[in-house]
């Protein structure tokens, strides 16, 4: 039998341990890309693949008939300024798909407070109806963009990107 005080200790790891393992379970490792100056949590049961440029695209499984993916596209100095940077994005997604329409932007915060504006773009690709949530982040030195992918039908996309979104920072 237990005392009150070794039982109560053990109540309290156990606790713990629970706690410990739902914080983050749509987590599964951090993707650290020095040379780009970047790093982000990755959703569990994703992997990284190589990207066009020297950053890896995060796939994931595919609940629908597009694998959802989470690629940082561009990373720019600042001297051109966010809100010309976000028109040109918009206007070269527009501009390279004639199906390509803005549906929302808004401000997002990630950790360590840095800014970001995440815009909607519905869009078509393959004859498959997709969404793309562009996370334009505003660092002091340089901004970068992430585009992160689903199909049009994956209810669950979103939160999920956002919640790996929140974890972005921009190295120093």
């Amino acid at each position: 039998m237990l005392n009150g005080d070794i039982a109560m200790r053990l109540l309290t790891c156990l606790t713990l341990c629970l706690i410990a393992a739902t914080v983050h379970p749509c987590f599964a490792e951090t993707y650290t890309d020095k040379e780009a100056g970047f790093s982000y949590v990755v959703p569990a049961g994703w992997h990284l693949v190589p990207g066009a440029e020297q950053t890896k695209i995060a796939a994931g499984p595919s609940t629908t008939n597009v694998n959802p993916n989470i690629n940082v596209a561009t990373i720019v100095g600042r001297e051109f300024g966010m809100k010309n940077y976000i028109l040109d994005v918009v206007g070269n997604m527009e501009r390279g798909s004639p199906k390509a329409k803005k549906q929302s932007e808004k401000e997002f915060a990630a950790g360590a407070g840095l800014k970001a504006t995440k815009i909607l773009v519905t869009d078509e690709m393959n004859g498959k109806k997709i969404r793309q949530y562009c996370y334009l982040f505003a660092g002091n030195a340089k901004s970068i963009v992430v585009m992160c992918t689903c199909s049009e039908a994956d209810e669950t996309a979103e939160a999920l990107f956002d919640a790996a979104m929140k974890t972005f920072t921009i190295l120093k």
